[in-house]
């Protein structure tokens, strides 16, 4: 995935969700959240800014009274499974991609009203988000391309042990050693990367010629949003390809190697994702 893709607004919002001790009062700010993300690329001011709060309010407000109880019921089909199946690479896949689906449904909501705040923007705010853009880049240059090879692999092990963590809690050291054979295995694709994300960039440039053209300037952000691995460039789609695959086969690996009391931890943290998505879906609106 492109890193600074329009739809990182709603990914974003979903990892710090996750992450965070209380769904519950996290999810009260998921509108301020895509505030404050979209303000990482660009400074709205005035109008532009009522503009994007009445968007991400009107999304928060859909969102839970509509895909909060689908959350719910997708944890709890995959719950038993990951924590007493024989979990394969090939269900992994397939439940990312159903994943993949709710996101996207969420993606076609917002975007009419993140057609409306593109539309609004300046020559000068267009320079901004390409600055930030630029450097979001460099940095991933940096730390991902140009950096030690013991430093990337340390920062690949700390984002994976990072998220599975809160699942998972302390890991065995076998299953330290399986996410070391994971990273160590992976295929280089980060400079083949870079080249992506300035594809796509060139593509936001190109459809913010169409501000004055709403029709076709949501039509062109729309293939923005859902820039698929499978019309990128075919030697790094081979490459992203290749390392899913073996992603899978390692998460897979730890699940199937989870300790009672893993399990137990995972269970836990399931069952209240559960309870307090049902809970806020069921809410009344007060924010």
């Amino acid at each position: 995935m492109v890193k600074y893709a329009p739809r990182c607004l709603l990914i974003l919002a979903l990892v710090v969700m996750l992450g965070s001790c209380s769904i519950k009062v996290t999810y009260s700010f998921l509108d301020n959240l895509m505030n404050w993300q979209i303000g990482r690329y660009v400074t709205l001011k005035g109008e532009q800014k009522d503009l994007a709060s009445a968007t991400f309010k009107d999304f928060h407000r859909w969102h839970r009274e509509t895909q909060l109880t689908l959350y719910a019921d997708y944890l709890e089909s995959i719950k038993l499974t990951l924590l007493e199946g024989d979990v394969s690479a090939d269900y992994l896949h397939e439940e990312s991609n159903k994943l993949q689906l709710l996101i996207d449904k969420s993606v076609e909501q917002l975007l009419p009203g993140l057609t409306d705040i593109a539309s609004s923007l300046t020559d000068a705010q267009i320079d901004e988000v390409r600055k930030n853009l630029k450097k979001e880049r460099d940095e991933y240059k940096r730390d991902y391309v140009d950096d030690e090879d013991e430093k990337i692999q340390k920062r690949r092990i700390r984002d994976v042990t990072r998220y599975m963590g809160q699942f998972f809690g302390r890991f065995s050291e076998s299953q330290k050693k399986r996410m070391l054979d994971w990273e160590t295995n992976l295929h280089p694709y980060e400079e083949l990367m870079l080249a992506q994300q300035e594809e796509w960039e060139t593509g936001f440039v190109d459809a913010m010629q169409y501000r004055d053209n709403k029709p076709e300037l949501q039509n062109r952000l729309h293939k923005l949003m859902f820039y698929r691995t499978d019309d990128w460039d075919t030697e790094l789609q081979a490459q992203l390809d290749i390392n899913q695959q073996a992603t899978f086969i390692m998460l897979a690996d730890l699940f199937n190697s989870q300790t009672p009391k893993q399990k137990k931890k995972m269970r836990n943290k399931f069952d209240q994702y559960i309870r307090d998505f049902r809970s806020l879906a069921g809410q009344k609106e007060t924010f």
